[in-house]
């Protein structure tokens, strides 16, 4: 499970202007467009913004390990940068035992149980150790072999909160550049002199 800020390589020759709106537009979806020179004018800008939803992934991660797991990547591949958050620890991508292939980064990013895609309690019991001990949310402890039928873990939802931090401050990172750019070029068109006369 990871975040991922792609940008693509723009062929052809178009205004930076186009550029910039065709990145706004494409930024919505998590991807960003634009040519090499902007692009690593922006690349700083991206890295704050991929640090900002780190720290909000990290926020989101339930437990005290797994919130450090979260690191923000920079490669470049044929010409590409990518940026990806992920979680670098090795339990929280390894499928969980009897889980079926979910990873332990999936129960709490969709849930399990009641919380689940399955909408209903299953059994848990002791393995590792002779007895299951654990605290009711209402109050009390319980203590025995099990089974017990858990009523599964909420959804944290931490990518998803992740993503959409990362769709808004590329939105707001993109408008900021675009009317810099706008000012610039109206300075400029104002600055320049007038036609000259043959």
């Amino acid at each position: 499970m990871k975040i991922e800020l792609g940008s693509a390589l723009v062929k052809g020759k178009r205004s930076l202007d186009k550029q910039l709106q065709e990145a706004i537009l494409d930024a919505i979806g998590g991807k960003l467009a634009v040519n090499r020179d902007t692009r690593r004018r922006m690349n700083p800008s991206f890295r704050k913004i991929m640090d900002g939803v780190r720290d909000n992934v990290a926020s989101n991660t339930p437990g005290e390990e797994l919130p450090t797991g979260w690191k923000v990547k920079t490669s470049k591949k044929s010409g590409e940068l990518t940026i990806v958050i992920e979680n670098t620890l090795p339990k929280a991508n390894r499928p969980v035992r009897d889980g079926k292939g979910i990873t332990l980064l999936e129960i709490f990013e969709y849930g399990t149980g009641l919380y689940g895609k399955n909408k209903s309690k299953y059994p848990i019991k002791a393995r590792r150790v002779p007895n299951l001990i654990f605290q009711f949310k209402l109050g009390g402890w319980f203590e025995g072999p099990g089974p017990v039928w858990h009523p599964g873990v909420q959804a944290r939802g931490m990518i998803r909160k992740g993503n959409d931090k990362l769709q808004r401050d590329t939105r707001k990172a993109l408008k900021s550049l675009e009317s810099r750019f706008a000012q610039n070029a109206r300075s400029s068109i104002a600055a320049s002199p007038g036609p000259v006369a043959p």
